[in-house]
Protein backbone atom coordinates (compact mmCIF):
# COMPACT_ATOMS: atom_id res chain seq x y z
CA UNK A 1 0.00 0.00 0.00
CA UNK A 2 1.27 3.45 -0.90
CA UNK A 3 0.07 6.94 -0.03
CA UNK A 4 0.55 9.46 -2.82
CA UNK A 5 0.86 13.10 -1.82
CA UNK A 6 1.01 15.45 -4.77
CA UNK A 7 2.70 12.84 -6.92
CA UNK A 8 5.22 11.70 -4.28
CA UNK A 9 4.83 8.13 -3.00
CA UNK A 10 5.00 7.31 0.72
CA UNK A 11 5.01 3.53 1.40
CA UNK A 12 2.67 2.43 4.20
CA UNK A 13 5.45 0.68 6.13
CA UNK A 14 5.11 -2.13 8.65
CA UNK A 15 2.85 -0.29 11.07
CA UNK A 16 1.56 2.63 9.03
CA UNK A 17 4.41 5.03 9.68
CA UNK A 18 4.28 6.14 6.06
CA UNK A 19 0.93 7.80 6.69
CA UNK A 20 2.51 10.02 9.34
CA UNK A 21 5.12 11.08 6.79
CA UNK A 22 2.50 11.59 4.08
CA UNK A 23 0.40 14.02 6.12
CA UNK A 24 3.33 15.91 7.66
CA UNK A 25 2.65 19.61 7.98
CA UNK A 26 -0.99 19.25 9.01
CA UNK A 27 -1.23 18.97 12.81
CA UNK A 28 -4.71 17.45 12.93
CA UNK A 29 -3.91 14.87 10.26
CA UNK A 30 -0.58 14.00 11.91
CA UNK A 31 -2.35 13.44 15.22
CA UNK A 32 -4.85 11.06 13.59
CA UNK A 33 -2.05 9.28 11.67
CA UNK A 34 -0.02 8.87 14.86
CA UNK A 35 -3.05 7.39 16.63
CA UNK A 36 -3.48 4.99 13.68
CA UNK A 37 0.17 3.96 13.96
CA UNK A 38 -0.02 3.53 17.75
CA UNK A 39 -3.18 1.41 17.57
CA UNK A 40 -1.57 -0.87 14.99
CA UNK A 41 1.65 -1.30 16.99
CA UNK A 42 -0.08 -1.88 20.34
CA UNK A 43 -2.76 -4.16 18.88
CA UNK A 44 -0.34 -6.32 16.94
CA UNK A 45 2.00 -6.55 19.94
CA UNK A 46 -0.86 -7.63 22.22
CA UNK A 47 -2.12 -10.15 19.66
CA UNK A 48 1.38 -11.59 19.23
CA UNK A 49 1.89 -11.98 22.99
CA UNK A 50 -1.51 -13.65 23.33
CA UNK A 51 -0.83 -15.96 20.39
CA UNK A 52 2.57 -16.99 21.82
CA UNK A 53 1.23 -17.39 25.35
CA UNK A 54 -1.60 -19.79 24.52
CA UNK A 55 0.47 -22.67 23.05
CA UNK A 56 3.03 -22.21 25.83
CA UNK A 57 0.36 -22.91 28.44
CA UNK A 58 -0.81 -25.92 26.43
CA UNK A 59 2.74 -27.33 26.25
CA UNK A 60 3.22 -26.76 29.99
CA UNK A 61 0.00 -28.58 30.86
CA UNK A 62 0.78 -31.43 28.44
CA UNK A 63 4.27 -31.98 29.85
CA UNK A 64 3.15 -31.72 33.49
CA UNK A 65 0.01 -33.84 33.11
CA UNK A 66 0.93 -36.41 35.75
CA UNK A 67 2.45 -34.07 38.32
CA UNK A 68 0.16 -31.04 38.06
CA UNK A 69 -2.17 -30.44 40.99
CA UNK A 70 -5.78 -29.35 40.74
CA UNK A 71 -4.76 -25.88 41.86
CA UNK A 72 -1.99 -25.80 39.22
CA UNK A 73 -4.51 -26.84 36.55
CA UNK A 74 -6.84 -24.03 37.60
CA UNK A 75 -4.00 -21.52 37.39
CA UNK A 76 -3.03 -22.83 33.95
CA UNK A 77 -6.66 -22.48 32.82
CA UNK A 78 -6.80 -18.90 34.09
CA UNK A 79 -3.54 -18.06 32.30
CA UNK A 80 -4.87 -19.66 29.09
CA UNK A 81 -8.03 -17.58 29.39
CA UNK A 82 -5.88 -14.46 29.85
CA UNK A 83 -3.95 -15.39 26.70
CA UNK A 84 -7.18 -15.66 24.72
CA UNK A 85 -8.36 -12.31 26.08
CA UNK A 86 -5.06 -10.68 25.03
CA UNK A 87 -5.30 -12.27 21.60
CA UNK A 88 -8.84 -11.07 20.96
CA UNK A 89 -8.39 -7.64 22.58
CA UNK A 90 -5.24 -7.03 20.54
CA UNK A 91 -7.00 -7.95 17.32
CA UNK A 92 -9.87 -5.58 18.08
CA UNK A 93 -7.50 -2.80 19.12
CA UNK A 94 -5.52 -3.14 15.89
CA UNK A 95 -8.77 -3.17 13.91
CA UNK A 96 -9.86 0.04 15.67
CA UNK A 97 -6.97 1.83 13.95
CA UNK A 98 -8.68 1.93 10.55
CA UNK A 99 -10.99 4.93 11.20
CA UNK A 100 -7.96 6.98 12.25
CA UNK A 101 -6.31 6.25 8.90
CA UNK A 102 -9.30 7.67 7.04
CA UNK A 103 -9.51 10.60 9.46
CA UNK A 104 -5.88 11.47 8.71
CA UNK A 105 -6.42 11.29 4.96
CA UNK A 106 -9.67 13.29 5.09
CA UNK A 107 -8.29 15.92 7.47
CA UNK A 108 -5.28 16.37 5.20
CA UNK A 109 -7.37 16.60 2.03
CA UNK A 110 -9.85 18.98 3.64
CA UNK A 111 -7.01 21.21 4.74
CA UNK A 112 -8.14 21.14 8.36
CA UNK A 113 -5.26 22.25 10.53
CA UNK A 114 -6.44 23.36 13.93
CA UNK A 115 -5.09 23.73 17.42
CA UNK A 116 -6.99 23.18 20.63
CA UNK A 117 -8.30 26.40 22.12
CA UNK A 118 -9.28 29.77 20.70
CA UNK A 119 -7.18 31.40 17.98
CA UNK A 120 -4.60 33.95 19.07
CA UNK A 121 -5.24 37.67 18.68
CA UNK A 122 -2.75 37.94 15.82
CA UNK A 123 -4.45 35.08 14.00
CA UNK A 124 -7.77 36.94 14.19
CA UNK A 125 -6.32 40.29 13.04
CA UNK A 126 -4.06 39.15 10.22
CA UNK A 127 -5.57 38.23 6.87
CA UNK A 128 -5.74 34.51 6.22
CA UNK A 129 -3.69 33.19 3.39
CA UNK A 130 -4.79 30.00 1.77
CA UNK A 131 -1.93 27.58 1.09
CA UNK A 132 -1.72 25.72 -2.18
CA UNK A 133 -4.17 22.82 -2.26
CA UNK A 134 -2.52 19.47 -1.62
CA UNK A 135 -4.03 16.05 -2.09
CA UNK A 136 -3.41 12.65 -0.58
CA UNK A 137 -4.68 9.37 -1.93
CA UNK A 138 -4.15 5.71 -1.13
CA UNK A 139 -3.17 3.20 -3.80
Amino acid sequence: MVYVRDGQAHPHGWFGGGLVDAVAGNRAAVQAATTYHDHLVDGILLTTVGAACLPSVGVYVATQQESISEHGAQIAGAVALGCVVMLVAGAFYAASAEPYRWDAINLFNDGADFEAGPPSVSARLLPRTTPAKQSLEMR
